[in-house]
């Protein structure tokens, strides 16, 4: 305490500044006897605390997370969307809404702390409800589903960030510069107060507990190491055979049986090339497949005189990890290559109402006859003006006769040959690329109004 008391005495000569003991506490960790506290606080001049409580709006974890710690966030999310009445919004000016209070509330705090999975939940459940317009006492139907929602735009959806994906992205970005920032002071002090000297880099950390930014950490520590690779130089900081090092493969070890990974020791890449600079193909081609020695081949052996290895983040072109690449990396594999009528609807000019509809219309979720038929809000699914067909989204858009007269009328036969052959999505992306001019104005502008 007197080393303590002795750093803020030269603290304040050197600022200018005096420690208010009115506002100073003290917390110690629960293995400090009540006696030895009560010591120490008397010889400090300072009061006692059990919690600590906010740090410029994130709350100071003690032991481990529960919801009703972070209930503020959900309250001050709710309050802000709450305040605006949904009903007097677009869902093109609720979406909008909806991401600018996702980028900017929950953001800060999950930089550093990984949110109970409830309290994601029940986030992601306000913005639902927000954005189809639904309140506590009125439930209004989702065009919809969730998933879809939260693709990203160029896959069709509307790029809303799930909080739980969103706070992984940040801790993977934190995780990846406790890899990389070995100098920086935190990672410092975390290294010195959770790693053992022993530990060799591996998926896991070491440790069951700690502080809520360790844990944080620890949390995405897989994900983190797995999207990162290591660029060879001198070959002396990486492992041969648990580090990710040989482009667009896995770890090496993982080719291994599972009887014979136990007794491989950590051994350097630097260990498998001669002095002269060629591979020790000898000591590790016979376990490892054909393709997996040919792109190691491709890679330059070790030099001594090089620098130390480096590593980089897989998933961005500068090696950095940042949240946008760290969050797509944590998207689905099975995500096919999106068709291009998605950039064209969201490069398409003002107003965003328009584009909102056309997404809307693109994907087949407008609430026509058809889609109420199909949730049993209706008891037919046939045009309502007397034609033959179902009212499907391309029927009320093009195919009715009324919506015919409308399109010829503006003259379609003049712009396109096969305006009312096409299907849906071919039919929008032709309309809305067209150079076509009419009246002194852009024909895609014409359609799009017209929709």
């Amino acid at each position: 305490m007197e080393v303590v008391q002795s750093t803020l005495h030269r603290f304040c000569e050197a600022s200018g500044e005096k420690v208010n003991l009115n506002k100073t506490q003290l917390y110690f960790s629960a293995n400090v006897r009540h006696d030895i506290r009560m010591q120490l606080a008397d010889l400090a001049g300072f009061s006692v605390t059990t919690d600590l409580e906010n740090y410029l709006g994130v709350p100071i974890l003690h032991a481990k997370s529960s919801r009703n710690k972070f209930d503020f966030l959900i309250e001050r999310v709710s309050r802000h969307l709450s305040g605006w009445q949904s009903k007097l919004l677009s869902l093109a000016g609720r979406i909008t809404l909806t991401k600018s209070i996702l980028n900017t509330i929950p953001a800060f705090v999950m930089q550093t702390i990984k949110l109970p999975s409830s309290v994601c939940l029940e986030l992601d459940r306000i913005m639902r409800r927000f954005i189809w317009g639904s309140t506590e006492t009125r439930r209004k139907l989702s065009l919809a589903n969730w998933d879809l929602v939260s693709s990203l735009k160029n896959l069709g959806g509307l790029g809303i960030r799930p909080i739980q994906r969103f706070n992984k992205a940040f801790l993977m970005k934190l995780a990846f510069q406790f890899i990389t920032k070995q100098d920086s002071l935190w990672v410092r002090l975390l290294r010195d107060k959770y790693i053992p000297p022993s530990y060799r880099s591996g998926s896991h950390l070491p440790g069951h507990d700690g502080s809520i930014i360790w844990r944080g950490i620890k949390s995405v520590w897989y994900l983190t190491r797995g999207g990162c690779a290591t660029l060879i130089r001198n070959g002396r900081n990486t492992d041969f055979w648990r580090d990710n090092w040989v482009e667009d493969d896995k770890p090496l070890i993982e080719y291994l049986s599972e009887e014979d990974r136990p007794s491989i020791n950590p051994v350097m890449v630097a260990e498998f090339a001669n002095a002269d600079g060629k591979w020790k193909w000898d000591k590790f081609a016979s376990l490892l497949p054909n393709s997996t020695c040919l792109r190691i081949a491709s890679l330059l052996p070790p030099r001594q005189s090089a620098e130390s290895d480096r590593l980089y983040w897989c998933s961005s072109r500068d090696g950095k990890c940042t949240v946008k690449s760290a969050y797509n990396s944590l998207l689905p594999d099975n995500i096919t290559s999106s068709h291009t009528i998605w950039s064209v609807i969201w490069k398409w000019g003002d107003p965003e109402r328009i584009r909102t509809f056309l997404w809307l219309a693109c994907n087949n979720r407008l609430l026509t006859n058809m889609a109420r038929f199909k949730r049993n809000l209706s008891s037919s699914g046939q045009c309502p003006l007397g034609c033959p067909s179902d009212e499907s989204v391309l029927h009320v858009l093009r195919d009715c006769s009324v919506a015919k007269v409308l399109w010829n009328d503006l003259g379609v036969k003049m712009i396109q040959s096969g305006f009312f052959q096409v299907g849906i999505l071919d039919w929008f992306e032709s309309n809305l690329r067209c150079t076509y001019v009419l009246s002194s104005l852009p024909w895609t502008i014409i359609f799009g109004v017209t929709c």
